[in-house]
Formats: C-alpha cells, sequence, structure tokens
C-alpha cells in the first residue's frame, strides 16, 4: 500500500531526464510548484522548449550524466531508454532523492496520480498502479459531472480561514465552517450579493465575530 503525499517542492532543484511527451508531461505538472525544474536530453520537444524561452525550466541539451542529479530532490527518469532510466533510478537513490521511473514504477519511489483541478479543488485519483485506464476514466468523468461549487467553494473558504481560524473558540469555528458547507456546493456558485448572504446565515447560526469590513475584502477575492 503506498502513502499519498503532497510535497512542497518550492525553491527544490527537480530533476527531469528526458525530452519527449512523457518527460513534457512531467515538467509542465511541475511548473507551477515553485520546483526549479532542470531538463537533460539531448533534444526536446517543442512545449519543453516554449518553457524554457518562458523562463519557467532550464534545458542542458545533452546525453545524461551521472552529476545531474547532485543536489536533486526529486527525479524523474523518463527518457525512451530503458537502461538509462534505471542508471538514472540507481544514481538518483545514492544521492538521496526520490525517483520516479515512467517505464517501470517499482524501480521507483513514487507514481504520479491523476488530477483533476476545478478552481481551487484539486483531486487526485490513484489505483494503487493497477489500472491507468481506470485512473483516466474516472478523471474524466469528475471532470464532466462534478458541481462547479465545488471548486469555488475551495476558493471562498480558503481566503475565509486566513480570517477565522484565530477567531473565537474552536466549537464556534467549527459551527461556523459546517454552516457553510451544509449549503454546498450551490451556495458557493451564486453572486457576490447571495455569496455574502450565505456568510452572513453562516455567521449568523455559529455566532462568530467578522466585523462587516472582513466580509466585504473577503468578496473582492471571490
Amino acid at each position: 500500500m503506498n502513502f499519498p503525499i503532497n510535497l512542497v517542492l518550492r525553491g527544490r532543484r527537480v530533476v527531469v531526464i528526458g525530452g519527449g511527451t512523457v518527460a513534457t508531461r512531467k515538467a509542465a505538472r511541475l511548473i507551477n510548484t515553485g520546483a526549479i525544474v532542470v531538463v537533460v536530453s539531448p533534444e526536446c520537444s517543442e512545449p519543453l522548449e516554449a518553457m524554457e524561452d518562458a523562463g519557467k525550466l532550464s534545458i542542458t541539451r545533452r546525453k545524461y550524466e551521472r552529476g545531474d542529479l547532485d543536489g536533486a530532490a526529486l527525479v524523474f527518469a523518463a527518457s525512451d531508454d530503458e537502461a538509462t532510466n534505471f542508471e538514472v533510478a540507481e544514481h538518483g537513490h545514492q544521492v538521496g532523492a526520490l525517483v520516479s521511473v515512467v517505464n517501470a514504477p517499482e524501480a521507483g519511489d513514487f507514481s504520479l496520480p491523476a488530477l483533476v483541478e476545478l478552481g481551487g479543488l484539486r483531486l487526485a485519483i490513484d489505483t494503487q498502479g493497477s489500472s491507468p485506464a481506470l485512473s483516466k476514466a474516472l478523471r474524466k468523468h469528475l471532470e464532466e459531472t462534478l458541481h462547479p461549487g465545488w471548486g469555488r467553494a475551495a476558493v471562498i473558504l480558503g481566503a475565509l480561514r486566513a480570517v477565522v481560524d484565530d477567531r473565537d473558540d474552536e466549537d464556534i469555528r467549527a459551527n461556523f465552517w459546517r454552516a457553510l458547507v451544509e449549503q454546498l456546493p450551490e451556495a458557493a456558485t451564486r453572486d457576490v450579493d447571495g455569496v455574502r448572504e450565505w456568510i452572513h446565515d453562516a455567521m449568523l447560526e455559529s455566532q462568530i465575530s467578522l466585523a462587516p469590513h472582513e466580509v466585504e475584502t473577503l468578496l473582492k477575492l471571490v
């Protein structure tokens, strides 16, 4: 049984070995994490070239060398050569990095789940490696059926949390969150006046102490 985890990669060195379609997908998912993304490959796809031109990652245009993994927190062995990928995995473990081997997951330390992203919400789908096709089908199903209110709710509740977490006692805060969540997902899709009413109703029910100007400031964020 694998252990699911969200990694904070901001400022950490992440190395992707390979420049093809798979490597491109991995790099594209990494560039928004704040990681220092380095691609090593003699040839790279046009999307990877575009990411470099935009300053989102750097490319070392040559074959993999052992020192490429020095200082890496995370490594993706995503080349088209199986022997190179196993060599990368071995070296990655030697330098203390976590390694993903795209053609042989059992040789690495982790794999990436399928993701569904909606507003401020991200859902991960993992079948423990048993069926990538099932992961893909579930992702498509959720993308087509998930109420958009859940994604907007993540944005609204995230903005509220910054103010609410240091207010009143734990029971009052818990009642406030419960009152808000009970009206989801529909409440989160209302216009500004509707969202204001939703928040005010939860405030009255929980008796939490939020000032009117704080609510108005939060509404500008959503």
